[in-house]
C-alpha cells in the first residue's frame, strides 16, 4: 500500500484533541473568572475585616487607658478616704503614782545593756507605769507604743498596724497603708525601712503581750523585729504576765532580759499613802507592813 493510501493517525488525534479543547475550554476560562471574582469578593471582606480589627484594637486600647486612669483616680479616693489606723494611747498615770526613780534607773541600765527589755509578772504588779516612766525620757520621734490589751486573736493584726503606722508618722507618706494592705509592700521590708529611719536610737514598747500559745504570729514578727533592732541598737521594751517564749531566748541569745517587777518598800508604801492623803490615823508603819503582806508590795 502507498503512503498516500495510508491513514495518518497523529493528524487525526490533534485534530480531536483541539475539537476538544475547544469545547472545554471556554467553561474552564468561565470557572477561573468565577474562581477570580470570588477571590477578590474574599480580598474585599478581608480588607473589611482588618479595617474592623484594627478599630477594635483603637477602641480596646482606648479603654484600657480609660480604665488606667479610672484606676489611679480610685486609688486616690482610697488614699484620701480610707480610714487610716490610729496610734494607741499611752496609758493616764495615776494621780498617787508613786515614781520609782532608782528602778526606773536601774531598768533603763538593763535596757542599754540589751535589745529586749521585758518586764514579766502578775496583774496589778505596776509594769505598764514603769514602761511609761521609762517611755517618755525617750524623743517623742524615736520612739513608739503598741497596746495590745484584750486584742485577743486581733493582736498580731493590730501589732503590724501600729509598726506600719510609726512609719507612716516618721516619713509623712500615708500612701505606704494602702501599699501595705493592698501587698504591694511586704512587713519585713516595712520593718527593714522602719530601722533605717528611726537608728541610732530607737524605742518601740509594746505593753501587754499576749499568751505565745495563741500568738505564735505575733512572736515571730517580734523576733524579726528584735533581731533587726540588735543590729542597729534600737530597743524593744515589754510588759506581760507570761514569759518570753523559749524558742526567742535561744534564737536572740543575750539580747533578752526579763525583770519582774520588784514590790514596793514599807518606806516606799509610806510615801505613796502620804500622797494619797490618808489620814494620819492609818498612816503608820504598822499599816504600812500590813498593807505590803496583804498586797505582796503591789498595792493598787
Amino acid at each position: 500500500m502507498s503512503k498516500i493510501g495510508q491513514i495518518d493517525y497523529r493528524d487525526c488525534l490533534d485534530k480531536a484533541l483541539a475539537t476538544k479543547l475547544n469545547q472545554i475550554l471556554p467553561a474552564i476560562f468561565r470557572k477561573v473568572e468565577r474562581i477570580d471574582a470570588t477571590t477578590q469578593q474574599i480580598s474585599r471582606k478581608l480588607f473589611g475585616l482588618g479595617t474592623q480589627i484594627e478599630a477594635f484594637g483603637d477602641f480596646v486600647l482606648q479603654q484600657n487607658q480609660t480604665l488606667l486612669s479610672l484606676t489611679g483616680m480610685t486609688a486616690q479616693l482610697i488614699i484620701q478616704g480610707s480610714p487610716s489606723p490610729q496610734s494607741d494611747s499611752i496609758p493616764v498615770t495615776p494621780a498617787t503614782y508613786l515614781s520609782r526613780i532608782n528602778l526606773i534607773n536601774q531598768l533603763r541600765d538593763k535596757l542599754i545593756k540589751c535589745t529586749w527589755l521585758a518586764l514579766v509578772d502578775g496583774p496589778g504588779k505596776g509594769k505598764t507605769q514603769l514602761a511609761v516612766s521609762i517611755y517618755r525620757e525617750i524623743d517623742e520621734h524615736s520612739r513608739h507604743w503598741v497596746s495590745l490589751r484584750n486584742k485577743d486573736d486581733l493582736s498580731s493584726n493590730h501589732f503590724r498596724a501600729q509598726i506600719v503606722l510609726w512609719l507612716i508618722n516618721l516619713t509623712g507618706q500615708h500612701s505606704l497603708w494602702l501599699s501595705y494592705t493592698s501587698g504591694v509592700i511586704p512587713f519585713f521590708e516595712i520593718v527593714n525601712s522602719l530601722t533605717k529611719v528611726i537608728r541610732p536610737e530607737g524605742l518601740l514598747v509594746i505593753d501587754d503581750l499576749p499568751d505565745p500559745v495563741n500568738s505564735e504570729d505575733l512572736y515571730s514578727d517580734l523576733e524579726h523585729i528584735a533581731l533587726k533592732f540588735s543590729s542597729y541598737g534600737l530597743k524593744i521594751l515589754t510588759t506581760s504576765q507570761r514569759a518570753i517564749p523559749p524558742f526567742l531566748n535561744v534564737h536572740l541569745q543575750s539580747a533578752i532580759s526579763s525583770q519582774p517587777c520588784p514590790y514596793l518598800s514599807v518606806e516606799e508604801i509610806t510615801i505613796l499613802m502620804n500622797e494619797a492623803n490618808v489620814s494620819e490615823i492609818v498612816k503608820t508603819e504598822n499599816v504600812a507592813y500590813l498593807i505590803s503582806g496583804t498586797t505582796k508590795g503591789h498595792p493598787t
